[in-house]
């Protein structure tokens, strides 16, 4: 499997970045620094997953403005599927049986097809915003830069500022 292209902030923060190697395609995402509002067309059940799914990513600092509609799809596709699911628990398959009692005629309800494709539509958008193990593994890691400690600094900060403590004559 190739590996993942990292993104210019990867590049600059482990050190390997270049200038001649910066494309005009990169774009630069700005975060969202506070949750929004869920749509007015979300219910109670769409609003929950709206709040869980925007704390999610912006803790991960992925949450962009640009996304929010296609988070709301997702939100709305949440909805509408657990909606479809409460309603198929209440027992609507219609059934034909014959003298014997065996089952010549059922029906699948609407509500099935319903809930399949709303099902299938917020896996497609849970896959674009990392919510499944194997998107989540395409989505790069924000690396940060590791720190040094107060002795890695100190040691720096010795002899000829190569870091080296002894010198090999």
């Amino acid at each position: 499997m190739p590996n993942l292209k990292k993104t210019q902030e990867e590049k600059e923060l482990t050190g390997t970045a270049r200038k001649d190697r910066v494309g005009a395609d990169s774009v630069q995402i700005n975060p969202l620094e506070t949750l929004p509002e869920p749509p007015a067309y979300l219910n109670k059940t769409g609003r929950k997953a709206w709040k869980k799914y925007t704390k999610v990513l912006q803790t991960e600092q992925l949450l962009v403005e640009t996304d929010l509609d296609s988070l709301g799809l997702y939100c709305m596709h949440l909805q509408i599927a657990e909606e479809a699911a409460e309603e198929l628990k209440k027992g609507v398959v219609r059934e034909c049986r014959d003298e014997d009692g065996r089952i010549y005629y059922a029906e699948t309800p609407p509500l099935l097809k319903i809930y399949n494709e709303a099902s299938t539509q917020a896996m497609k958008w849970a896959s674009q915003f990392g919510f499944t193990p194997v998107s989540r593994k395409n989505i790069p890691a924000v690396k940060k830069k590791p720190t040094e400690s107060k002795l890695q600094q100190l040691m720096g900060k010795r002899g000829d500022g190569s870091g080296t403590v002894f010198k090999i004559a």
